[in-house]
């Protein structure tokens, strides 16, 4: 079920990531950019998904701010942990982690917005990558590239494919659902 999972969320992310709103416009006004908010549920849906499946498993650590790190049941946001790992490659900090896990994942998805300091963006020509922080007024501002994102949660599900039945069936997720 969960591979079945990954294949269709990817799927819609690819719709709604790469759709132009300009060409179904029914607003009557102007719009521009993909279906970010859709994208990004789906593309943090799809991190959380590979995170949570190495729930208190002690076979797959990563490096958080120089130290080993797993994901645990206790913490939600270190399921975004899995971020670090082989399968994503990123070297974001346990802030980053905390961050995104609390704006672009739960506020995104429970309340329908991520907040004044965190933006999101259709692609990311300057940056190249799927997260970038940038400084503006002298705050902080977490951004998000929506295509890179895409990209690198397609890299992993096909990564975590190989892994999947033996992380799975190993998993306390694995053994709830059987």
């Amino acid at each position: 079920m969960i591979e079945e999972a990954l294949d269709e969320l990817i799927t819609c992310a690819k719709f709604s990531v790469f759709y132009d709103k300009k060409f179904g416009n029914k607003l009557g006004r102007v719009v521009t950019g993909n279906l970010g908010y859709p994208s990004a549920i789906i593309l943090f849906s799809i991190i959380d998904i590979i995170g949570n499946c190495f729930k208190d498993k002690k076979d797959l650590e990563m490096i958080v701010d120089g130290k080993n790190v797993r994901v645990i049941s206790k913490k939600d946001e270190s399921s975004f942990f899995i971020l670090n790992s082989k399968y994503f490659n990123q070297n974001l900090t346990n802030e980053e982690i905390k961050y995104l896990y609390n704006r672009f994942r739960s506020k995104l998805i429970h309340n329908g917005l991520i907040g004044a300091e965190a933006k999101m963006f259709p692609t990311s020509t300057k940056h190249k990558t799927a997260f970038f922080s940038t400084t503006s007024e002298g705050k902080g501002r977490y951004s998000v590239s929506l295509e890179e994102l895409f990209y690198l949660c397609e890299k992993a599900i096909n990564m975590f494919k190989i892994d999947l039945k033996e992380v799975v069936e190993s998993s306390r997720l694995g053994k709830k659902f059987p």
